[in-house]
């Protein structure tokens, strides 16, 4: 008995296949098992017969066919993976970047800081600044705060709201609002060339990223507070390096606090520093492009 391959110039391994002039049952036997993947099997069949021979080469011919054919489907789905994960890292880029289109301005030191933390619906304290959307809306891609966190065991979360309609003794509307991932980094105002070293290094910023908040014109009032089992407290400011005030310059903040008082104007309860009572906090809103 003889086994011959009939001349082909088709690569494809099922087409192959059924070119094949099986004269064994071995062959053909080995060649199904092969294309079932079971390469074991496949080489048990060719291996016995009369013809063992040819049949090995025949199976060793398809068995080259189809890991060509393999390795063509795994670079095709490595080069796919790549793109994908190339358009993932670039919608990432677009969903973070922004500009700040309010800041309240760094920290001042001589003015006490005041409570800023959230541990749950019955146990926190935050201060709300306000802050003016110009003609044309915004949209809203992060919010930030510059605080002093000294026990706080590490910061993961961030509680962050923004409100319209607040005024002192009432808390408003709810415009958006939510617990977030921190992204937490050093506040950039607070550096050792500024300040000694210990004290810069307990200051950061504590920001929630990726938001997409649809602001129209108006007043809003914006609250970061990081959230966990520790206490933080929010930077006093008195606008140096403020961006997007309008004429009126720094405004009153408020703070609420879950023991109160509550929506109390900031500057009315705090302690007295060298330079004064907090005002205002360092909190800022990023916006899209």
């Amino acid at each position: 008995m003889k086994t011959t391959l009939a001349a082909t110039s088709n690569s494809n391994p099922s087409k192959q296949h059924r070119d094949c002039l099986y004269r064994t049952p071995e062959a053909a036997a080995a060649v199904n098992a092969l294309l079932g993947g079971k390469l074991a099997e496949a080489r048990k069949f060719a291996s016995i017969g009369p013809a063992r021979h040819r049949d090995r080469a025949i199976l060793n011919r398809q068995s080259h066919l189809i890991r060509v054919k393999r390795d063509m489907a795994s670079k095709t789905f490595l080069t796919a993976l790549v793109c994908g994960l190339a358009l993932l890292f670039a919608v990432t880029a677009q969903d973070t970047a922004g500009v700040i289109g309010w800041y309240h301005g760094d920290w001042q030191s001589g003015i006490p800081s005041a409570p800023n933390w959230y541990n749950g619906p019955n146990e926190f304290a935050r201060v709300y600044d306000q802050f003016q959307v110009p003609a044309g809306g915004w949209t809203v891609t992060g919010v930030f705060v510059n605080s002093m966190i000294g026990g706080f065991p590490g910061v993961a979360q961030v509680s962050w709201e923004i409100r319209r309609g607040m005024a002192p003794g009432q808390g408003g509307e709810l415009v958006a609002g939510g617990m977030s991932v921190a992204t937490t980094s050093a506040d950039p105002a607070v550096t050792s060339n500024k300040y000694p070293a210990n004290v810069a290094r307990q200051h950061f910023r504590i920001a929630a990223n990726y938001l997409h908040v649809s602001l129209a014109p108006g007043s809003y009032w914006v609250s970061v507070a990081p959230a966990g089992k520790g206490q933080a407290f929010a930077n006093p400011t008195l606008g140096l390096n403020a961006i997007g005030l309008d004429t009126n310059g720094i405004k009153m903040a408020l703070v609420d606090s879950s023991s109160g008082p509550h929506f109390a104007i900031a500057e009315s309860i705090g302690r007295t520093g060298q330079v004064g009572r907090a005002k205002a906090f360092s909190q800022g809103v990023t916006i899209s492009r």
